[in-house]
Protein backbone atom coordinates (compact mmCIF):
# COMPACT_ATOMS: atom_id res chain seq x y z
CA UNK A 1 0.00 0.00 0.00
CA UNK A 2 1.53 3.45 -1.19
CA UNK A 3 1.02 6.34 1.19
CA UNK A 4 -0.13 9.51 -0.36
CA UNK A 5 0.98 12.81 -0.05
CA UNK A 6 -1.71 14.25 1.88
CA UNK A 7 -1.50 15.57 5.26
CA UNK A 8 -4.63 16.51 7.28
CA UNK A 9 -3.24 19.05 10.22
CA UNK A 10 -4.95 20.45 12.80
CA UNK A 11 -8.40 22.15 12.11
CA UNK A 12 -9.28 24.89 14.46
CA UNK A 13 -12.82 25.51 14.28
CA UNK A 14 -13.53 29.02 15.99
CA UNK A 15 -16.86 30.11 16.54
CA UNK A 16 -17.84 34.01 16.04
CA UNK A 17 -18.76 33.98 19.97
CA UNK A 18 -14.74 33.53 21.10
CA UNK A 19 -14.70 29.81 21.77
CA UNK A 20 -12.61 27.35 20.37
CA UNK A 21 -12.86 24.08 19.55
CA UNK A 22 -10.33 21.81 18.38
CA UNK A 23 -10.95 18.74 16.33
CA UNK A 24 -7.75 16.43 14.91
CA UNK A 25 -7.53 14.54 12.34
CA UNK A 26 -5.85 10.99 12.63
CA UNK A 27 -6.40 10.02 9.41
CA UNK A 28 -3.10 10.50 8.22
CA UNK A 29 -0.03 8.41 9.43
CA UNK A 30 2.13 11.23 9.60
CA UNK A 31 -0.21 13.26 12.17
CA UNK A 32 2.06 12.99 15.13
CA UNK A 33 5.29 13.20 13.18
CA UNK A 34 4.96 17.19 11.82
CA UNK A 35 1.99 18.67 14.26
CA UNK A 36 2.96 21.08 16.53
CA UNK A 37 4.22 20.15 20.26
CA UNK A 38 1.37 20.15 23.05
CA UNK A 39 3.30 23.55 24.43
CA UNK A 40 2.83 24.79 21.51
CA UNK A 41 -0.82 23.90 20.59
CA UNK A 42 -1.62 24.86 24.08
CA UNK A 43 -0.30 28.69 23.58
CA UNK A 44 -2.13 28.76 20.43
CA UNK A 45 -5.74 27.86 22.28
CA UNK A 46 -5.04 30.61 25.13
CA UNK A 47 -4.11 33.18 22.70
CA UNK A 48 -6.61 32.19 20.58
CA UNK A 49 -9.42 32.34 23.41
CA UNK A 50 -8.33 35.48 25.08
CA UNK A 51 -7.35 37.43 21.60
CA UNK A 52 -8.34 36.33 18.94
CA UNK A 53 -10.50 39.02 17.36
CA UNK A 54 -12.57 38.55 14.28
CA UNK A 55 -12.28 42.10 12.63
CA UNK A 56 -8.97 44.11 12.51
CA UNK A 57 -10.62 46.88 14.20
CA UNK A 58 -10.89 45.00 17.64
CA UNK A 59 -7.58 44.34 17.31
CA UNK A 60 -5.71 47.51 16.99
CA UNK A 61 -8.51 48.96 19.48
CA UNK A 62 -7.30 46.59 21.77
CA UNK A 63 -3.72 47.22 21.11
CA UNK A 64 -4.39 51.17 22.04
CA UNK A 65 -5.91 49.93 25.35
CA UNK A 66 -3.24 47.92 26.50
CA UNK A 67 -0.39 50.53 25.67
CA UNK A 68 -1.90 53.39 24.01
CA UNK A 69 1.77 55.06 23.62
CA UNK A 70 3.53 52.57 21.92
CA UNK A 71 5.03 53.23 19.02
CA UNK A 72 2.81 51.50 16.08
CA UNK A 73 4.58 52.46 12.82
CA UNK A 74 7.65 54.00 11.73
CA UNK A 75 8.38 55.42 8.37
CA UNK A 76 11.02 56.79 6.70
CA UNK A 77 10.98 58.71 3.65
CA UNK A 78 14.78 59.81 3.27
CA UNK A 79 17.84 60.04 5.42
CA UNK A 80 15.90 63.50 7.36
CA UNK A 81 12.60 62.37 6.98
CA UNK A 82 11.68 59.89 9.58
CA UNK A 83 7.97 59.87 10.84
CA UNK A 84 6.06 58.02 13.32
CA UNK A 85 2.47 56.80 14.86
CA UNK A 86 1.72 55.53 18.11
CA UNK A 87 -1.40 52.72 18.95
CA UNK A 88 -3.83 55.61 20.19
CA UNK A 89 -2.87 57.66 17.24
CA UNK A 90 -3.47 55.07 15.25
CA UNK A 91 -6.56 53.68 16.55
CA UNK A 92 -8.11 57.39 16.74
CA UNK A 93 -7.38 58.59 13.66
CA UNK A 94 -8.76 55.03 11.46
CA UNK A 95 -12.31 56.03 13.86
CA UNK A 96 -12.00 59.70 12.32
CA UNK A 97 -11.18 58.53 8.54
CA UNK A 98 -14.36 55.61 8.92
CA UNK A 99 -16.81 59.05 9.63
CA UNK A 100 -15.50 60.73 7.40
CA UNK A 101 -16.32 57.73 4.93
CA UNK A 102 -19.74 57.41 6.55
CA UNK A 103 -20.30 60.96 6.34
CA UNK A 104 -19.80 60.78 2.55
CA UNK A 105 -22.45 58.32 1.74
CA UNK A 106 -20.06 54.77 2.32
CA UNK A 107 -21.86 51.88 2.93
CA UNK A 108 -21.50 48.17 3.90
CA UNK A 109 -19.95 46.28 1.22
CA UNK A 110 -19.08 49.56 -0.96
CA UNK A 111 -15.34 49.17 -2.99
CA UNK A 112 -13.04 51.48 -2.33
CA UNK A 113 -9.94 51.42 -4.47
CA UNK A 114 -7.07 52.52 -2.76
CA UNK A 115 -3.67 52.94 -4.39
CA UNK A 116 -1.60 54.85 -1.97
CA UNK A 117 2.23 54.78 -1.14
CA UNK A 118 3.61 53.75 1.91
CA UNK A 119 3.06 56.37 4.56
CA UNK A 120 2.38 57.00 8.27
CA UNK A 121 -1.20 57.38 7.65
CA UNK A 122 -0.68 54.55 5.49
CA UNK A 123 -2.71 51.72 8.08
CA UNK A 124 -5.02 54.87 9.33
CA UNK A 125 -6.74 54.88 5.62
CA UNK A 126 -7.01 51.23 5.31
CA UNK A 127 -8.55 49.95 8.61
CA UNK A 128 -10.30 53.31 7.93
CA UNK A 129 -12.17 52.08 4.73
CA UNK A 130 -13.35 48.86 6.54
CA UNK A 131 -14.48 50.31 9.87
CA UNK A 132 -16.90 51.90 7.77
CA UNK A 133 -17.89 48.59 6.46
CA UNK A 134 -16.70 48.72 3.28
CA UNK A 135 -13.85 46.75 1.43
CA UNK A 136 -10.20 48.15 0.98
CA UNK A 137 -8.95 47.37 -2.74
CA UNK A 138 -5.73 47.42 -2.60
CA UNK A 139 -5.08 48.64 -6.65
CA UNK A 140 -1.59 48.47 -8.18
CA UNK A 141 -2.57 51.62 -10.93
CA UNK A 142 -0.26 51.38 -14.07
CA UNK A 143 -0.06 47.98 -14.12
CA UNK A 144 -3.30 47.57 -16.08
CA UNK A 145 -6.01 48.85 -17.72
CA UNK A 146 -7.41 51.66 -14.81
CA UNK A 147 -11.20 50.67 -16.35
CA UNK A 148 -10.23 47.09 -15.44
CA UNK A 149 -8.71 48.02 -12.27
CA UNK A 150 -11.80 50.40 -11.11
CA UNK A 151 -14.48 48.04 -11.80
CA UNK A 152 -17.26 48.25 -8.67
CA UNK A 153 -15.46 50.77 -6.80
CA UNK A 154 -17.63 53.28 -5.75
CA UNK A 155 -14.68 55.78 -4.64
CA UNK A 156 -11.07 56.42 -4.76
CA UNK A 157 -8.36 57.54 -2.50
CA UNK A 158 -5.06 57.92 -4.89
CA UNK A 159 -1.54 60.33 -3.65
CA UNK A 160 0.84 60.73 -6.59
CA UNK A 161 0.32 63.27 -9.84
CA UNK A 162 0.94 60.04 -11.91
CA UNK A 163 -1.77 58.18 -10.63
CA UNK A 164 -3.85 60.83 -10.52
CA UNK A 165 -2.95 61.72 -14.56
CA UNK A 166 -3.88 57.96 -15.22
CA UNK A 167 -7.66 58.39 -13.10
CA UNK A 168 -8.29 61.99 -15.17
CA UNK A 169 -7.64 60.13 -18.01
CA UNK A 170 -10.86 57.80 -18.08
CA UNK A 171 -12.72 60.14 -15.59
CA UNK A 172 -13.85 63.83 -14.63
CA UNK A 173 -13.75 64.91 -10.78
CA UNK A 174 -16.58 68.00 -10.22
CA UNK A 175 -16.81 70.19 -6.92
CA UNK A 176 -17.39 68.03 -3.97
CA UNK A 177 -15.28 65.78 -5.13
CA UNK A 178 -18.04 64.00 -7.00
CA UNK A 179 -16.94 61.84 -9.95
CA UNK A 180 -18.55 60.82 -13.28
CA UNK A 181 -16.93 58.13 -15.75
CA UNK A 182 -18.61 56.50 -18.78
CA UNK A 183 -16.04 53.45 -18.49
CA UNK A 184 -17.16 52.71 -14.50
CA UNK A 185 -20.44 53.90 -13.65
CA UNK A 186 -20.05 52.88 -10.32
CA UNK A 187 -17.65 55.62 -9.50
CA UNK A 188 -19.07 58.65 -7.41
CA UNK A 189 -16.06 60.30 -5.27
CA UNK A 190 -12.42 60.54 -5.37
CA UNK A 191 -10.05 61.44 -2.62
CA UNK A 192 -6.68 63.03 -2.37
CA UNK A 193 -4.15 62.37 0.85
CA UNK A 194 -1.35 64.49 -0.37
CA UNK A 195 -2.42 67.87 -0.66
CA UNK A 196 0.72 68.39 -3.20
CA UNK A 197 -0.96 65.95 -5.35
CA UNK A 198 -4.66 66.86 -5.20
CA UNK A 199 -6.69 67.66 -8.63
CA UNK A 200 -8.82 70.06 -8.50
CA UNK A 201 -12.11 69.29 -7.11
CA UNK A 202 -10.83 66.16 -5.15
CA UNK A 203 -11.46 65.99 -1.73
CA UNK A 204 -8.26 65.67 0.65
CA UNK A 205 -8.41 63.35 3.61
CA UNK A 206 -6.33 65.46 6.17
CA UNK A 207 -9.12 68.31 6.03
CA UNK A 208 -12.21 66.14 6.31
CA UNK A 209 -10.68 64.19 9.64
CA UNK A 210 -9.87 67.48 10.40
CA UNK A 211 -13.89 68.52 11.18
CA UNK A 212 -14.56 65.44 13.08
CA UNK A 213 -14.51 65.89 16.92
CA UNK A 214 -11.96 65.38 18.93
CA UNK A 215 -12.71 62.62 21.34
CA UNK A 216 -15.93 62.62 20.20
CA UNK A 217 -15.64 60.24 16.72
CA UNK A 218 -17.16 57.11 17.15
CA UNK A 219 -20.37 59.39 18.63
CA UNK A 220 -21.01 60.84 15.29
CA UNK A 221 -22.23 57.92 13.00
CA UNK A 222 -23.05 53.90 14.55
CA UNK A 223 -20.24 52.32 12.61
CA UNK A 224 -21.89 49.18 10.69
CA UNK A 225 -22.04 45.58 12.78
CA UNK A 226 -18.98 43.52 10.69
CA UNK A 227 -19.73 40.31 10.60
CA UNK A 228 -16.13 38.17 10.73
CA UNK A 229 -16.61 36.39 7.37
CA UNK A 230 -17.46 39.98 6.18
CA UNK A 231 -14.98 41.14 2.89
CA UNK A 232 -12.14 43.25 4.43
CA UNK A 233 -9.98 43.69 1.72
CA UNK A 234 -8.85 43.08 -2.05
CA UNK A 235 -5.30 42.67 -3.37
CA UNK A 236 -5.01 43.29 -7.30
CA UNK A 237 -2.98 40.52 -8.92
CA UNK A 238 0.11 42.19 -10.97
CA UNK A 239 -1.72 40.45 -14.50
CA UNK A 240 1.25 38.78 -15.84
CA UNK A 241 -0.82 35.44 -16.29
CA UNK A 242 -3.94 37.73 -18.11
CA UNK A 243 -6.28 40.41 -16.82
CA UNK A 244 -5.75 40.83 -13.37
CA UNK A 245 -6.99 39.00 -10.47
CA UNK A 246 -8.73 40.90 -7.59
CA UNK A 247 -8.44 38.52 -4.50
CA UNK A 248 -10.89 38.48 -1.67
CA UNK A 249 -10.02 38.34 2.08
CA UNK A 250 -12.08 38.35 4.92
CA UNK A 251 -11.81 39.97 8.28
CA UNK A 252 -11.42 37.01 9.97
CA UNK A 253 -8.82 35.62 7.28
CA UNK A 254 -6.71 38.85 8.04
CA UNK A 255 -6.40 38.56 11.45
CA UNK A 256 -6.18 35.37 12.15
CA UNK A 257 -3.46 34.19 9.90
CA UNK A 258 -1.36 36.92 11.08
CA UNK A 259 -1.91 36.16 14.46
CA UNK A 260 -0.89 32.18 13.98
CA UNK A 261 2.25 33.03 11.81
CA UNK A 262 3.46 34.94 14.75
CA UNK A 263 3.00 32.38 17.43
CA UNK A 264 4.12 29.79 15.40
CA UNK A 265 7.11 31.66 14.53
CA UNK A 266 7.84 32.54 18.20
CA UNK A 267 7.78 36.66 17.17
CA UNK A 268 6.44 38.72 20.29
CA UNK A 269 4.68 42.31 20.90
CA UNK A 270 8.17 43.40 21.61
CA UNK A 271 9.69 42.89 18.23
CA UNK A 272 10.59 45.74 16.03
CA UNK A 273 10.29 44.56 12.45
CA UNK A 274 11.60 46.51 9.75
CA UNK A 275 9.98 46.05 5.63
CA UNK A 276 11.01 47.02 2.59
CA UNK A 277 7.91 46.22 0.67
CA UNK A 278 4.57 48.35 -0.31
CA UNK A 279 2.33 47.85 2.09
CA UNK A 280 -0.69 46.91 -0.35
CA UNK A 281 1.42 43.55 -1.13
CA UNK A 282 0.22 40.91 0.87
CA UNK A 283 4.13 40.52 1.68
CA UNK A 284 4.64 44.05 2.76
CA UNK A 285 1.25 44.44 4.71
CA UNK A 286 1.87 44.99 8.15
CA UNK A 287 0.89 41.59 9.61
CA UNK A 288 3.07 41.85 12.53
CA UNK A 289 1.36 44.60 13.76
CA UNK A 290 -2.12 42.98 13.40
CA UNK A 291 -0.57 39.75 15.12
CA UNK A 292 1.07 40.55 18.02
CA UNK A 293 1.59 44.48 18.11
CA UNK A 294 5.17 44.63 16.84
CA UNK A 295 6.52 47.91 16.21
CA UNK A 296 6.58 48.26 12.05
CA UNK A 297 9.71 50.03 10.54
CA UNK A 298 9.29 51.11 6.54
CA UNK A 299 8.96 53.60 4.23
CA UNK A 300 9.66 55.10 0.87
CA UNK A 301 10.01 51.70 -1.15
CA UNK A 302 12.40 53.73 -3.99
CA UNK A 303 14.29 55.19 -1.00
CA UNK A 304 14.32 51.69 1.12
CA UNK A 305 16.02 49.15 -2.06
CA UNK A 306 18.37 51.93 -3.66
CA UNK A 307 21.82 50.13 -3.15
CA UNK A 308 23.08 52.86 -2.56
CA UNK A 309 21.41 53.40 0.96
CA UNK A 310 22.67 50.34 1.85
CA UNK A 311 24.84 51.95 4.62
CA UNK A 312 21.89 53.92 6.13
CA UNK A 313 19.57 51.38 6.08
CA UNK A 314 21.90 49.30 8.52
CA UNK A 315 22.41 52.26 10.77
CA UNK A 316 18.82 52.69 11.05
CA UNK A 317 18.09 48.87 11.71
CA UNK A 318 20.76 49.39 14.67
CA UNK A 319 18.84 52.86 15.77
CA UNK A 320 15.15 51.57 15.48
CA UNK A 321 16.60 48.55 16.86
CA UNK A 322 15.25 45.49 14.46
CA UNK A 323 14.92 42.60 16.02
CA UNK A 324 13.05 40.77 12.76
CA UNK A 325 14.24 41.94 9.06
CA UNK A 326 12.18 40.94 6.22
CA UNK A 327 14.35 40.35 3.11
CA UNK A 328 14.22 39.92 -0.74
CA UNK A 329 16.55 36.72 -1.38
CA UNK A 330 18.98 38.90 -4.04
CA UNK A 331 19.58 41.26 -1.08
CA UNK A 332 20.94 38.27 1.38
CA UNK A 333 24.21 37.72 -0.37
CA UNK A 334 24.96 41.07 0.61
CA UNK A 335 24.88 40.26 4.73
CA UNK A 336 28.02 41.19 6.65
CA UNK A 337 28.84 41.35 10.19
CA UNK A 338 27.78 44.68 11.34
CA UNK A 339 28.57 44.57 14.84
CA UNK A 340 25.10 43.89 16.32
CA UNK A 341 22.30 40.99 15.23
CA UNK A 342 19.31 40.39 15.11
CA UNK A 343 16.57 37.75 15.93
CA UNK A 344 14.98 36.56 12.47
CA UNK A 345 15.36 37.48 8.80
CA UNK A 346 12.34 36.91 7.31
CA UNK A 347 12.69 35.57 3.12
CA UNK A 348 10.90 33.26 0.87
CA UNK A 349 11.15 31.66 -2.40
CA UNK A 350 12.61 28.96 -3.69
CA UNK A 351 15.76 30.01 -5.03
CA UNK A 352 17.15 30.53 -1.34
CA UNK A 353 19.85 28.11 -1.05
CA UNK A 354 21.63 26.61 1.81
CA UNK A 355 24.83 28.64 1.32
CA UNK A 356 22.76 31.72 1.38
CA UNK A 357 21.40 30.64 4.79
CA UNK A 358 24.26 30.05 6.11
CA UNK A 359 25.69 33.23 5.19
CA UNK A 360 23.25 35.07 7.13
CA UNK A 361 24.34 33.93 10.13
CA UNK A 362 26.91 36.04 10.45
CA UNK A 363 23.85 38.61 11.21
CA UNK A 364 20.65 36.78 12.03
CA UNK A 365 20.29 34.26 14.83
CA UNK A 366 17.34 32.52 13.09
CA UNK A 367 16.14 32.09 9.15
CA UNK A 368 12.08 32.13 8.81
CA UNK A 369 11.61 30.53 5.17
CA UNK A 370 8.22 31.24 3.81
CA UNK A 371 5.54 30.11 1.80
CA UNK A 372 2.16 31.46 0.00
CA UNK A 373 0.38 33.47 -2.36
CA UNK A 374 -2.26 36.24 -2.68
CA UNK A 375 -4.48 33.59 -2.28
CA UNK A 376 -3.31 31.59 0.35
CA UNK A 377 -1.85 34.30 2.53
CA UNK A 378 1.31 32.70 4.11
CA UNK A 379 1.11 28.62 4.78
CA UNK A 380 4.10 27.50 4.96
CA UNK A 381 7.65 27.59 6.69
CA UNK A 382 10.35 26.69 7.85
CA UNK A 383 13.20 28.29 10.80
CA UNK A 384 16.73 27.90 10.56
CA UNK A 385 19.13 28.13 13.31
CA UNK A 386 22.97 26.99 12.92
CA UNK A 387 21.68 23.54 14.62
CA UNK A 388 19.47 22.82 12.20
CA UNK A 389 20.75 24.33 8.74
CA UNK A 390 21.73 20.57 7.83
CA UNK A 391 18.78 19.85 7.00
CA UNK A 392 18.04 22.32 4.12
CA UNK A 393 17.40 21.14 0.82
CA UNK A 394 17.33 22.89 -2.57
CA UNK A 395 13.53 23.85 -3.08
CA UNK A 396 12.50 23.52 -0.06
CA UNK A 397 9.25 25.44 1.05
CA UNK A 398 8.60 24.54 4.60
CA UNK A 399 5.91 22.83 6.60
CA UNK A 400 2.79 23.77 6.39
CA UNK A 401 1.13 25.68 9.50
CA UNK A 402 -1.38 24.78 12.05
CA UNK A 403 -4.85 24.73 10.55
CA UNK A 404 -4.12 23.97 7.14
CA UNK A 405 -3.78 20.98 4.81
CA UNK A 406 -1.92 20.49 1.98
CA UNK A 407 -1.95 17.45 -1.00
CA UNK A 408 -0.32 16.89 -4.51
CA UNK A 409 -2.05 15.88 -7.27
CA UNK A 410 -1.43 14.72 -10.73
CA UNK A 411 -2.93 15.87 -14.07
CA UNK A 412 -6.40 13.66 -13.43
CA UNK A 413 -6.25 15.37 -10.22
CA UNK A 414 -5.38 12.70 -8.26
CA UNK A 415 -3.28 12.53 -5.07
CA UNK A 416 0.06 11.18 -6.23
CA UNK A 417 1.87 8.68 -3.88
CA UNK A 418 4.25 10.82 -1.06
CA UNK A 419 7.37 12.07 -2.83
CA UNK A 420 6.20 11.88 -6.15
CA UNK A 421 6.33 15.66 -7.99
CA UNK A 422 2.74 16.82 -8.80
CA UNK A 423 0.59 20.20 -8.05
CA UNK A 424 0.71 21.40 -4.62
CA UNK A 425 -2.85 22.66 -3.34
CA UNK A 426 -3.51 24.16 -0.71
CA UNK A 427 -7.07 24.08 1.88
CA UNK A 428 -6.96 26.81 5.34
CA UNK A 429 -9.84 28.92 6.87
CA UNK A 430 -7.65 32.01 5.49
CA UNK A 431 -7.94 30.70 1.77
CA UNK A 432 -9.42 33.56 -0.36
CA UNK A 433 -13.45 33.47 -0.44
CA UNK A 434 -12.99 33.76 -4.31
CA UNK A 435 -11.85 37.00 -6.95
CA UNK A 436 -14.23 39.78 -6.90
CA UNK A 437 -16.40 40.29 -9.59
CA UNK A 438 -17.59 37.41 -12.52
CA UNK A 439 -14.32 35.35 -12.57
CA UNK A 440 -14.73 32.05 -11.88
CA UNK A 441 -13.32 31.40 -8.38
CA UNK A 442 -10.14 29.11 -8.09
CA UNK A 443 -11.56 27.38 -4.92
CA UNK A 444 -12.47 23.92 -5.75
CA UNK A 445 -14.06 22.17 -2.20
CA UNK A 446 -12.01 24.15 -0.67
CA UNK A 447 -8.57 23.39 -1.99
CA UNK A 448 -6.62 26.22 -3.93
CA UNK A 449 -4.73 24.92 -6.49
CA UNK A 450 -1.51 26.40 -7.12
CA UNK A 451 0.84 26.95 -10.30
CA UNK A 452 3.48 25.01 -8.06
CA UNK A 453 5.18 21.61 -8.80
CA UNK A 454 6.02 20.12 -5.76
CA UNK A 455 6.38 16.90 -3.60
CA UNK A 456 6.35 15.89 0.07
CA UNK A 457 8.48 14.06 2.42
CA UNK A 458 7.04 11.94 5.28
CA UNK A 459 8.04 14.85 7.47
CA UNK A 460 5.56 17.39 6.13
CA UNK A 461 8.31 19.03 4.51
CA UNK A 462 7.37 20.80 0.57
CA UNK A 463 9.50 20.92 -1.60
CA UNK A 464 8.89 22.70 -4.87
CA UNK A 465 10.74 21.82 -8.16
CA UNK A 466 9.24 23.94 -10.95
CA UNK A 467 6.12 25.77 -12.27
CA UNK A 468 3.82 24.46 -14.32
CA UNK A 469 4.36 27.34 -16.85
CA UNK A 470 5.92 30.31 -17.05
CA UNK A 471 9.12 28.74 -17.78
CA UNK A 472 12.19 30.60 -20.44
CA UNK A 473 14.15 27.26 -21.75
CA UNK A 474 17.67 28.41 -22.28
CA UNK A 475 19.39 25.54 -23.92
CA UNK A 476 18.00 22.80 -22.28
CA UNK A 477 18.12 24.56 -18.68
CA UNK A 478 14.00 25.95 -17.71
CA UNK A 479 14.54 29.20 -15.84
CA UNK A 480 11.49 30.44 -14.11
CA UNK A 481 10.05 33.93 -15.69
CA UNK A 482 8.69 35.22 -11.95
CA UNK A 483 12.11 34.18 -10.41
CA UNK A 484 13.89 36.78 -12.72
CA UNK A 485 11.08 39.56 -12.66
CA UNK A 486 11.14 39.70 -9.22
CA UNK A 487 15.00 40.01 -9.68
CA UNK A 488 14.71 43.23 -12.27
CA UNK A 489 11.61 44.25 -10.39
CA UNK A 490 13.31 44.91 -7.20
CA UNK A 491 15.82 47.73 -8.84
CA UNK A 492 14.29 51.00 -7.21
CA UNK A 493 14.07 52.59 -10.60
CA UNK A 494 12.09 49.85 -12.52
CA UNK A 495 8.03 50.51 -12.22
CA UNK A 496 7.14 47.47 -13.91
CA UNK A 497 8.82 44.50 -15.50
CA UNK A 498 7.41 41.59 -18.21
CA UNK A 499 9.81 38.90 -19.15
CA UNK A 500 9.64 37.12 -22.44
CA UNK A 501 11.68 34.43 -24.19
CA UNK A 502 12.86 35.51 -27.35
CA UNK A 503 14.96 33.06 -29.90
CA UNK A 504 18.44 32.74 -30.21
CA UNK A 505 20.93 30.81 -32.39
CA UNK A 506 22.67 29.53 -29.47
CA UNK A 507 20.51 28.60 -27.20
CA UNK A 508 17.35 28.29 -29.09
CA UNK A 509 15.82 30.38 -26.57
CA UNK A 510 17.04 33.35 -24.11
CA UNK A 511 15.81 36.27 -21.61
CA UNK A 512 14.07 39.78 -22.79
CA UNK A 513 13.80 41.81 -20.13
CA UNK A 514 10.61 44.42 -20.92
CA UNK A 515 11.00 47.34 -18.41
CA UNK A 516 8.95 50.49 -17.38
CA UNK A 517 10.78 53.14 -15.81
CA UNK A 518 9.23 55.13 -12.64
CA UNK A 519 8.35 58.60 -13.30
CA UNK A 520 11.32 60.94 -12.74
CA UNK A 521 14.22 58.14 -13.00
CA UNK A 522 15.97 57.48 -15.86
CA UNK A 523 14.74 57.67 -18.88
CA UNK A 524 17.07 54.76 -19.80
CA UNK A 525 19.05 52.27 -17.66
CA UNK A 526 19.88 49.47 -19.80
CA UNK A 527 23.59 49.58 -18.77
CA UNK A 528 22.77 50.72 -14.81
CA UNK A 529 20.60 47.46 -14.61
CA UNK A 530 22.47 45.33 -15.99
CA UNK A 531 25.54 45.58 -13.46
CA UNK A 532 22.85 45.59 -11.20
CA UNK A 533 21.38 42.33 -11.50
CA UNK A 534 24.96 40.83 -12.41
CA UNK A 535 25.19 41.41 -8.70
CA UNK A 536 22.45 38.99 -7.90
CA UNK A 537 22.05 36.95 -10.57
CA UNK A 538 24.49 34.64 -12.71
CA UNK A 539 25.36 35.15 -16.19
CA UNK A 540 22.88 32.58 -17.36
CA UNK A 541 19.87 34.20 -15.53
CA UNK A 542 20.70 37.61 -16.70
CA UNK A 543 17.76 39.09 -19.14
CA UNK A 544 20.69 39.36 -22.80
CA UNK A 545 18.24 42.60 -23.85
CA UNK A 546 16.54 45.36 -21.87
CA UNK A 547 13.69 46.98 -23.51
CA UNK A 548 12.55 50.15 -22.30
CA UNK A 549 8.91 50.57 -22.34
CA UNK A 550 7.42 54.09 -23.08
CA UNK A 551 3.71 54.05 -23.03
Amino acid sequence: MHTKAIVPLILLSISFTFTLDIFISLSSPFFTLWTPTGDLLLKICNVLRTFLFGRPLERIQKLAEEKPDKIAMVMYHSKDERYEITRKELYKKSLQFAQVLIKLGIKKGDRVAYCVSNCINWMVYDVGIMMAGAVSVHLLMGSADVKVTLTDCVMVILDSKERWDNFIGVAEIHPGGKVSCNECLSLKLAMAVDPMNRPANALLASELMAEIEDGNCSKLSQLPVLNPEDIALINQTSGTTGIPKKVTHTHFNVVNNFTIYNIISKFHADDIVYSNRPMAYVGGYPMFYLGNGCTTVTGDVRFLNDPANNDFLVSMWKKEKCSIILMLPQFIKSIRDYGFRTRFIVSGGDMITEEMIRHSFVFTDAFSMTYGSTETMTCVQEIFTKENISEHQQGMLGRPFPGMETKIIDEKEEVVEMGKVGTLCIRNVWNTKGYDGNLVTPIKNGWFHTNDLCYMQSNGRILMTGRKSGFIIKGTVKMSILLIEDYVGSHPDVEQVVVVGVPDSRFGEDICACVRIASGRFSYLSIYLSIYLSIYLSIYLTPIYLSNLSI
